[in-house]
């Protein structure tokens, strides 16, 4: 066994599954077990590559082969860590350069070429660093295995049991229309597109109303995060206290379940969207999952960051998926979609083209026009969508209900806190359905479902207080305290 440990170089095909079990270890009780089978794969037939590659530029040196290639994985799977560390120094006024990925780029090479240059020349014969290397990448393999399997166990028992359970909660009457549930995340209130992104959606909104929607001037967020807006939008209830946020077992997915409805949701990639329990099928458009886009943040495919391209891909499918719904399956059904846009990365202009502005950094709002392009992007997808449901349903008795909705507003830097407040605050809700005449203005998301089945399913539901729950945690912030 030691001869193995030091004249084979295991640990040049052990690094990049490391580097995964890591990452989903450290994660492993929000993620499941199916996300990281491509990871891994992937990292084995990129490490073979690596190896194979090296075997030959080392004169077949099968130990220096291994070393660079252990050294070359190790800072490319880095990358991404080393950008939002740089990225940090900018933004204190540390470093000066704002474009990082020129001066990483040239870092990388310089430091890759001097590791080629020391390992290849190098009198050192590598047997002990050989072992060691092995020794420790099984060992940190092995514990992270271990680590995944206790955080998974350990949220099995403390969490509710990933079952679809029918509630004692009958709707009266007969009467089930199609529902249909679109959030476009981080899609501002008209009129904060209107004020401070110089953006008018006026024709948007008219067209909206012309098909018989109910478009609100002054619907508020709940809360300024999705994951808490959806809870309270899905369980139509605030957050109370120490409570857990639960999207993937909510209340109103349980209630429509109970009554008949196939629930149907379009995969958007991101856990608090993706995993729900009453869910009887989900349209998948073969995207990158939360944890492989970690991945791919953290690592050299960060740099995507200058293309675009997953982000682009996978809100593009997921229009289509929605455009291109059988709406001939057996009714009652509720379509359930979220799509992060507008929301960065910012990689769409107005005619859907590929034009990424800051790809992939999440919680950057800027530039405005880039939000601008990519907001007028999603307005022409969704006059497509609002067009074909209704042509579907145009001779149809029981009309659907058509829910479209932000979760919250986009941060915006270019003014005073107030103005910050006020554009995450205000987002956009159109709703279509029979029974408008009790809709009010101000509707804020956690009374989206409680009018929906007071209104038009006669269920005995009062409405909330509307009120921004959230506000505090927004205004204890740092991005409202660097303001």
């Amino acid at each position: 066994m030691k001869k193995i440990l030091t004249l084979t170089p295991i640990h040049s095909f052990l690094i990049l599954p490391y580097l995964a079990l890591f990452l989903y270890s450290q994660n492993a009780h929000l993620l499941t077990v199916e996300m990281l089978i491509r990871p891994l794969v992937f990292s084995v037939l990129v490490s073979v590559l690596a190896f194979c590659i090296s075997y030959y530029v080392f004169d077949k040196n099968s130990l220096k082969a291994g070393i660079f290639v252990t050294l070359f994985l190790f800072l490319l799977s880095f990358y991404g860590f080393f950008y939002d560390y740089i990225e940090y120094l900018y933004y204190l006024n540390i470093w000066p350069f704002s474009n990082i990925h020129r001066y990483l780029i040239i870092f990388y090479f310089v430091f890759c070429v001097i590791i080629y240059f020391f390992v290849k020349y190098s009198k050192y014969n590598f047997y002990n660093l050989t072992r060691w290397l092995n020794i420790l990448l099984i060992f940190l393999i092995i514990f992270n295995i271990l680590h995944s399997i206790t955080s998974i166990l350990k949220n099995k028992y403390n969490t509710n049991k990933s079952i679809c359970k029918e509630i004692n909660i009958k709707l009266p009457g007969n009467k089930k229309p199609d529902i249909f549930y679109i959030i476009i995340d981080g899609f501002a209130n008209q009129n904060i597109l209107k004020k401070y992104y110089n953006i008018n959606i006026d024709t948007f909104v008219k067209f909206l109303e012309k098909k018989g929607f109910f478009v609100s001037t002054s619907s508020i967020a709940n809360y300024y995060s999705t994951p808490q807006a959806l809870h309270s939008t899905l369980n139509m209830k605030y957050i109370e206290g120490s409570e857990s946020v639960n999207v993937n077992n909510n209340l109103v997915f349980n209630i429509f379940k109970s009554n008949g409805y196939k629930i149907y949701v379009v995969k958007s990639g991101y856990t608090i969207s993706n995993n729900f329990v009453c869910t009887d099928e989900y349209l998948y458009n073969d995207i990158l999952n939360d944890y492989e886009r970690g991945i791919l943040k953290n690592t050299i495919f960060r740099l995507d960051d200058l293309v675009g391209i997953v982000p682009y891909i996978r809100i593009k499918k997921q229009f289509e998926i929605i455009k291109n719904f059988n709406f001939k399956l057996s009714s009652p059904k509720f379509l359930f979609a979220h799509i992060v846009c507008p929301h960065p990365p910012f990689v769409f202009n107005r005619n859907g083209e590929l034009k990424p502005v800051n790809s992939f950094s999440d919680n950057v709002w800027d530039p405005k026009n880039a939000y601008g392009e990519q907001t007028l992007f999603v307005v022409k997808e969704i006059m497509a969508i609002v067009n074909n449901i209704l042509e579907k349903y145009k001779f149809a008795i029981t009309k659907p209900i058509i829910i479209i909705q932000s979760d919250h507003g986009p941060f915006y830097s270019g003014g005073n806190r107030n103005d910050f407040v006020k554009c995450r605050t205000y987002i956009f809700n159109a709703i279509y359905l029979e029974n408008k005449k009790w809709l009010y203005n101000n509707i804020s998301a956690v009374n989206t479902f409680r009018y929906v089945l007071k209104y038009e399913f006669n269920f005995n539901i009062d409405l909330l207080q509307d009120k921004p729950a959230g506000l505090n945690d927004l205004l204890q912030s740092r991005i409202y305290n660097d303001l």
